[in-house]
C-alpha cells in the first residue's frame, strides 16, 4: 500500500471518527493490516467503540514490537494511545509509570492526554496524591474530558 492510499485511508477515517461514527471507521480497516498508521488507526476506533480489551492488545503489539521494553523509536502518538486503553481499562499504575515516555511531544493528542492525567492526579483527594508522589497510584478507571484516542 503507497503512502498516498494509507493517508487517503487515514483521512476517511478520522472523518467518520469525527462525525460520531467509529463503527463505519472500523469497517475501512481490514484486521490483516500491516501499516502501523492503520493498526493506530485501528485501535483508536475500537477505543471509541469501549472495545478496551482489544484496542490494548493492539497497541500493545504496535508500541512494544515484539521486545520487553519499549523502543525509543516509537512515536508518541502511539505510546499516548496505549495509555489510555490503560487508563480506560482501569490500569492507572502502568499508565502513570509509562507517562513520562510521552515527553517532548507535541501532538495535540499526546499534549490533551498529559493534561488530563495531570489534572486527574490534582482531582484525587491529598492522601492519594502523596501517594502518588511514590508511584502508588489508585487502581481505578479515569474518565477522559475528550473522546479517546488520536490519529
Amino acid at each position: 500500500m503507497t503512502t498516498k492510499m494509507i493517508q487517503e485511508k487515514l483521512t476517511a477515517v478520522q472523518n467518520y471518527l469525527n462525525s460520531g461514527n467509529p463503527e463505519k471507521a472500523l469497517h475501512l480497516l481490514d484486521k490483516e493490516i500491516h501499516q502501523p498508521e492503520l493498526v493506530n488507526a485501528r485501535g483508536v476506533c475500537l477505543l471509541r467503540l469501549n472495545k478496551i480489551d482489544p484496542a490494548l492488545e493492539l497497541f500493545k503489539g504496535l508500541v512494544f514490537q515484539n521486545f520487553i521494553c519499549m523502543p525509543s523509536t516509537t512515536p508518541s502518538l502511539y505510546k499516548a494511545n496505549y495509555l489510555t486503553a490503560l487508563l480506560l481499562k482501569g490500569n492507572t499504575p502502568t499508565a502513570f509509570d509509562l507517562e513520562s515516555t510521552l515527553n517532548g511531544s507535541s501532538h495535540p493528542y499526546v499534549v490533551e492526554l498529559k493534561q488530563a492525567m495531570l489534572n486527574w492526579r490534582r482531582s484525587l483527594p491529598w492522601y492519594q496524591r502523596i501517594l502518588c508522589t511514590v508511584n502508588i497510584y489508585p487502581n481505578k478507571p479515569m474518565k477522559l474530558p475528550f473522546e479517546p484516542g488520536g490519529i
